[in-house]
C-alpha cells in the first residue's frame, strides 16, 4: 500500500517541465493604406485611384504624407482618390479638430503630452517637383517627429 501511494504523491513533488508565462501587449497603433479594386502599379483618371487609408488615433497625429507629382483627394473619412498632377508635391497631415484652447484627450507618455484627437485632414502645397516629364507619382507615409519612413509606393500614371 505504501508503494503505490509513494508512486501517486512522488510526481507531485517534481515538475515534470517548467513552463514560463507568455504576456501580450495590447498595440493599439495600426496603418492601413491599400489600393481599392485590383491592385496595380499604373493608375488613371477614375481607374485604379481609389485607395483605403486607415490610421489609427495614436499614430495619426504623428504620421505626415508625402505625394510627389500628385495629391490625395479625400473622398470620405477612409477613403481617397489619387490625382496626378505634374511638378506638384503635396504633403498632407491629420491636424486637431479642436483648434483653440487645450484638448480634453491629451495624455502623457514618455514625459511629454501628445493629443489622440486629429481628425481632420489638410493638404499643404510642398513645392514643386523637379522632373518634368516624369508620370510617377511617389507617395510617402513618414513619421512627423523624426522623418522616418513608414511606406514608399510607387505609381505610374497612364
Amino acid at each position: 500500500m505504501r508503494f503505490i501511494l509513494i508512486f501517486i504523491l512522488l510526481p507531485l513533488f517534481f515538475k515534470a517541465q517548467d513552463y514560463t508565462k507568455l504576456k501580450i501587449k495590447k498595440q493599439f497603433e495600426f496603418f492601413h493604406f491599400f489600393q481599392l479594386g485590383i491592385p496595380h502599379d499604373s493608375i488613371a483618371d477614375n481607374e485604379n485611384d481609389l485607395f483605403f487609408m486607415k490610421i489609427s488615433n495614436a499614430k495619426r497625429c504623428n504620421t505626415k504624407v508625402e505625394v510627389m507629382n500628385g495629391q490625395l483627394q479625400s473622398q470620405s473619412d477612409s477613403i481617397f482618390k489619387l490625382v496626378f498632377l505634374r511638378n506638384m508635391n503635396y504633403l498632407h497631415i491629420f491636424v486637431d479638430s479642436i483648434p483653440n484652447g487645450k484638448p480634453k484627450n491629451q495624455k502623457k507618455s514618455n514625459g511629454k503630452y501628445h493629443n489622440d484627437n486629429c481628425t481632420q485632414f489638410k493638404t499643404l502645397v510642398n513645392g514643386a517637383g523637379s522632373n518634368s516629364n516624369s508620370n510617377v507619382i511617389t507617395v510617402k507615409f513618414k513619421n512627423a517627429s523624426n522623418d522616418s519612413v513608414y511606406l514608399t509606393n510607387k505609381f505610374h500614371y497612364k
